[in-house]
């Protein structure tokens, strides 16, 4: 009976029958070297971890020199069979290989035990060491690939006594070769050699059944019964010996490795030979994929940099380490920096001024959150102004960015030209109007050289009014124009601007240095110049900005003339005698003469805007009466007193369609339209700024009807004016369950005048709660109610808030604490252990602390949410001092407490100053030493209306952060807070006081807290 075979590892692979199992290399060696007889020893490994095969088959081979040993695993590893070669193992052989073969591991056990095969320990060392030359090959980055594929065609041909070896290209049904290996001699001796540069068909060459079966395939014509014997042998390739394998990438078969001679051979591929042409195919199949991969990735880098190159956007990309990967031309023109300079370096050092600025920032963030970020920032050094998208990834950052700096400089420009519209306005004299001009040219359009010309009626011709230094430097003295002659006459003539690249040689008159220029005409009142000492200065942009500024002017010098015809005409009618009334096109006095106001009893103010029947019922108001021109009637006037009396009223038109008229003798003049017109302006900007929304309505005792509603109106309730005024207010805004408060609210309006509600009212955002505050002013016969909605949802939903907060630490924390000092007090009692009793202790100290917590949170409450109210009044502070000191001193009988607070030393105070002053000197007591010393003075200070309370102490003084969070110099955060309220409180009572809390440093060595309290007595 044969002996048995005994099994190492895994037992996965069908194993012949009655083999015995040892489940370590230990218990193998154990039968080994107990005197059993083995015929084989077979090591599987299956197909996990291989790194134990070489030590198990070392031991067994140091136990039994002589045992055969059979290493087999799922699939072909080359490096395996280089370890347990090297370790003493027969043969190697893998379950791909056998399937392939159509053999099992029974017959490679027969074979290796029955010495059938050539000697497999002798094999399998050579093949472990052609192994380890194909790996040192393909490790070997100094070689290119066709390098490494003429050495492995080498070692190729050494390892299977081959005298050919090439590699093939496949393209559909064409066959080529790329690279070979004593293939010339061959071909050539045939008289064949063109086709190492021509395709054929593959269906002619042996590489078809390759690319047939998929696999590792090869015939030797010396061995019996091969199965390409005389099948595909050519007549112009004649090889006796071939064996090779296909080359796939992502599953397509792209060519042949190959090796073959034109001897045959007498034996045979081994299946460690076979072994060895696998793992050289798979290396070229790798190879090949990779190589595709890069290309591929190559060409779409390339696309993506055409096409980042090809869009306005400046694009650069960064690495997970702020270095840069990548830059478009774009990119650097905007950085100044070419892209081979920043291409791997980091964008923090090589722009270190963005380091705390908005880009940093914002870049972090991205790559934190991972989420994309849209922002602007400016970059000083290179003056640029961007508009910024970041898309973050786990492996970097792409920045896209665009040049806004013009952007940005035409915002700022448009903002300055705002700003010297409101100066323009406020200036009534042309002189200054021009100095105006000239100024805002320099600081806002950043243009030096440029002069303002006005036309003066008296001469006819254009004259300087204004210019700047640079004008004065470069040209003298501004000359004085024709109208049509020169650069500044011509504009002036035709009244459309001009924009010049080269005045050199335009007219005759001298422009010094000054090459380009912009003319713009202000109307008919002259001409606004700019220029430049550089052809072409300008461009569309520049010509843009300025024609604003010269209609802005325009626009200016109008007004001027207007105020200077008004002032004239004031002038002149204000030192008449006579009795002379203004009335425009509706018949409403407009001005009249303080004579007229005085013989008819009235203020001027209460007629101006009256219609002129008022006061003259038998005047026709407009200038009807007078359409033939001017004329005089006899009217009756109705004086203030009651008492009629008879005027004649001379009355001629005006070319506005009003009147004027003369009284009797009428000297002086009221008020002008344009105080009434000015009145109205000032109101309806007035109504249309306020924030909240405002409605305008007639009232009466039925209904609410609106009369106009301003923007705020129109964006809260979502009704544009234009389809809401003359509607009932209750059909508008207030909901259907609200409509009896609405009535109560009218009833309100009606009786008192005046109503202040909270009213609830639909709006865009649906329902809101509102303060509304409304009065009632009449015109004529007429009610009318100005109202105003202020929005309290948010304010009444944090009352509701602070309620129930405050409930949770009133009852809810306070009881949750009574419990738990209870039980620590309980524990405290029971423990004996010393350590445990001081556990239980501190417990208690701390539910006791957050007691106090607690209160000091409804104190806080109590306190700082009662309403200061008129109950102030000015007060001793040395009683309450006094009070505060005695209590502190029972409460802790080791502290000092000093005051001096003259009697007579008052402050505008309530009851919640003992308070105050009870934090603030129990908190400079409890943050002492044992012995603390605390001193309270009435402090000095210039501020008459100010009494000052030092509190002083000796202790270790309150740290700077807590200073500046609870003056509000400093924001609170999660690293940066103060645990206790009682100074909280003290700042919030004393600011309701209208005082403030400061702090200093003692000379006692420690902390000062002042108290800066308002006081009507100091004043005194």
């Amino acid at each position: 009976m044969d002996s048995p075979v005994l099994c190492v590892g895994t037992t996965d692979v069908p194993l012949p029958a009655g083999t015995r199992v040892a489940e370590t290399p230990s218990e193998a060696v154990s039968v080994l070297t107990g005197g059993e007889a083995v015929r084989c020893v077979v090591c599987s490994v299956g197909s996990g971890p291989t790194e134990w095969a070489a030590e198990a088959v070392e031991r067994v081979r140091n136990a039994d020199a002589t045992v055969p040993i059979l290493v087999v695993s799922e699939a072909t590893d080359g490096d395996l069979a280089i370890d347990v070669g090297r370790a003493g193992a027969d043969e190697y052989v893998s379950q791909e290989r056998l399937e392939t073969d159509g053999e099992t591991v029974a017959d490679r056990v027969r074979a290796v035990s029955e010495g059938d095969a050539r000697p497999a320990n002798i094999e399998l060392r050579e093949q472990a060491v052609a192994l380890e030359r194909l790996a040192g090959i393909i490790a070997d980055r100094s070689r290119s690939f066709e390098e490494k594929v003429g050495d492995v065609l080498e070692l190729g041909c050494e390892r299977l006594g081959l005298g050919i070896g090439y590699l093939s290209e496949i393209d559909g049904d064409r066959f080529s070769f790329t690279q070979s290996r004593g293939l010339e001699a061959l071909l050539e001796a045939a008289g064949t050699d063109h086709l190492l540069s021509e395709s054929v068909p593959l269906e002619t060459t042996y590489c078809r059944r390759v690319v047939d079966s998929g696999d590792v395939s090869g015939f030797a014509v010396g061995v019996e019964g091969t199965p390409w014997e005389d099948t595909l042998i050519r007549d112009d390739i004649d090889f006796g010996t071939y064996l090779g394998g296909p080359v796939v990438v992502d599953g397509d078969i792209e060519g042949t490795l190959c090796f073959a001679d034109g001897e045959p051979r007498s034996t045979e591929f081994s299946d460690a030979e076979q072994t060895f042409v696998e793992v050289a195919v798979e290396w070229v199949s790798q190879e090949f994929e990779r190589r595709t991969y890069w290309n591929e990735l190559q060409e779409t880098t390339t696309r993506l940099e055409r096409t980042f190159d090809r869009i306005s956007d400046a694009v650069f990309a960064l690495d997970e380490n702020w270095s840069f990967t990548y830059l478009n031309g774009q990119a650097e023109t905007l950085l100044d920096r070419e892209a081979d300079e920043l291409v791997g370096k980091n964008v923090w050092e090589e722009f270190s001024e963005a380091l705390g600025q908005q880009y940093e920032h914002e870049y972090r963030r991205a790559m934190e959150t991972q989420e994309p970020v849209t922002f602007e920032d400016y970059y000083e050094p290179l003056d640029l102004w961007t508009e910024v998208n970041a898309y973050p990834s786990e492996d970097g950052l792409s920045v896209f960015f665009r040049d806004i700096t013009k952007q940005k400089r035409r915002e700022q420009v448009l903002r300055g030209l705002l700003e010297t519209s409101r100066a323009l306005f406020r200036t009534e004299s042309q002189e200054a109007i021009a100095e105006t001009v000239v100024d805002a040219t320099e600081d806002i359009l950043d243009i030096d050289i440029s002069g303002v010309h006005l036309y003066d009626d008296g001469t006819g011709t254009l004259q300087s009014a204004a210019a700047s230094t640079a004008v004065f430097e470069l040209v003298g003295e501004p000359p004085t124009y024709e109208v049509g002659e020169g650069l500044i006459g011509s504009v002036f003539e035709s009244g459309e601007p001009k924009t010049y690249d080269d005045i050199e040689r335009i007219d005759a008159y001298d422009y010094g240095s000054v090459r380009s220029a912009i003319a713009v005409p202000m109307g008919d009142h002259g001409v606004l110049s700019v220029g430049s000492e550089t052809p072409g200065a300008f461009d569309g942009s520049d010509e843009s900005v300025v024609e604003l500024l010269a209609t802005t002017a325009a626009a200016a010098l109008d007004r001027a003339a207007r105020l200077s015809t008004l002032k004239t005409y004031e002038t002149v009618l204000e030192s008449t005698e006579d009795m002379i009334y203004l009335a425009d096109a509706d018949g409403r006095i407009t001005y009249l003469t303080a004579p007229l106001a005085e013989w008819l009893g009235y203020d001027r103010e209460d007629l101006v805007g009256e219609s002129v029947t008022s006061v003259f019922p038998d005047a026709k108001p407009t200038g009807e009466a007078a359409t033939d021109g001017q004329r005089t009637i006899e009217a009756t006037a109705h004086t203030a007193g009651g008492d009629p009396r008879l005027a004649e009223v001379t009355v001629a038109p005006l070319e506005n369609g009003g009147v004027v008229a003369s009284v009797d003798d009428i000297r002086e003049l009221a008020a002008t339209k344009a105080e009434l017109s000015t009145e109205r302006d000032r109101f309806a900007e007035l109504f249309e700024r306020i924030p909240d929304p405002v409605v305008e309505a007639t009232i009466d005792d039925e209904e609410v009807r609106i009369e106009g509603v301003n923007s705020a109106f129109e964006s809260v309730f979502g009704y544009e004016s234009s389809s809401v005024v003359g509607q009932k207010a209750g059909d508008v805004i207030v909901p259907e369950s609200r409509a009896e408060t609405a009535d109560e609210l009218r009833e309100m309006l009606k009786s008192d005048g005046v109503a202040t509600r909270e009213i609830r009212r639909r709006t865009v955002s649906g329902p809101r709660q509102f303060l509304f505050r409304g009065f009632v002013y009449q015109t004529g016969e007429t009610d009318h109610v100005f109202g105003i909605y202020t929005d309290i949802t948010e304010q009444n939903e944090r009352e509701r808030y602070l309620r129930v907060t405050n409930r949770i630490l009133r009852h809810n924390l306070r009881n949750d604490l009574n419990v738990v000092r209870g039980f620590a007090e309980l524990l405290a009692a029971e423990l004996d252990d010393p350590e445990h009793v001081d556990y239980a202790e501190r417990i208690f100290e701390t539910a006791d602390e957050l007691v106090s917590l607690a209160a000091d949170a409804n104190e806080l409450r109590n306190v700082v949410g009662r309403n200061v109210g008129p109950g102030l009044e000015e007060a001793a502070l040395a009683p309450f001092v006094e009070r505060v000191s005695e209590q502190l001193k029972a409460r802790y009988p080791s502290a000092t407490i000093d005051r001096s607070v003259p009697p007579a030393e008052t402050a505008v105070v309530d009851s919640r100053f003992e308070t105050v002053l009870e934090h603030v000197i129990e908190n400079a007591i409890v943050h002492n030493g044992d012995e603390p010393s605390v001193r309270v003075t009435v402090g000095e200070t210039d501020d008459t209306a100010v009494t000052e309370l030092w509190i002083d102490d000796d202790g270790p003084g309150i740290p700077e952060t807590a200073r500046k969070i609870i003056t509000g110099e400093r924001e609170i955060t999660q690293l940066e807070h103060t645990t206790g309220i009682g100074l909280w409180v003290a700042r919030w009572v004393i600011e309701a006081y209208g005082g403030e809390l400061d702090f200093g440093t003692s000379d006692l060595g420690g902390t000062r807290v002042v108290l800066r309290l308002p006081s009507n007595a100091r004043e005194d």
